[in-house]
């Protein structure tokens, strides 16, 4: 939580890529990075460790979702087409 791709990237390229090493970090080792203060450290440290304990199961978009049960259809594929005037009445 609080971290957008510029501040994820920079962490990614300084060796922080992976929420445990987040968690386990202490403010300071943070704070080195751009972008980052001791406000922002401290609320990602406390979001990693929340994760952790309870992770967030994905949404629904993030998980694959079957194809529906397409329904038969029950024309007749060769049937003409129904008379204009037929219809008409």
């Amino acid at each position: 939580e609080g971290v957008g791709p510029r501040i994820a990237e920079v962490l990614i390229k300084g060796g922080i890529d992976s929420l445990e090493k987040v968690a386990h970090s202490k403010v300071e080792n943070l704070t080195i990075f751009s972008g980052i203060g001791e406000k922002l450290a401290e609320k990602m440290i406390e979001s990693a460790q929340k994760e952790l304990q309870n992770p967030t199961p994905p949404a629904a978009s993030d998980s694959p979702v079957p194809d529906p049960v397409q329904e038969k259809d029950e024309s007749p594929k060769n049937a003409p087409e129904p008379d204009a005037k037929a219809v008409e009445k």
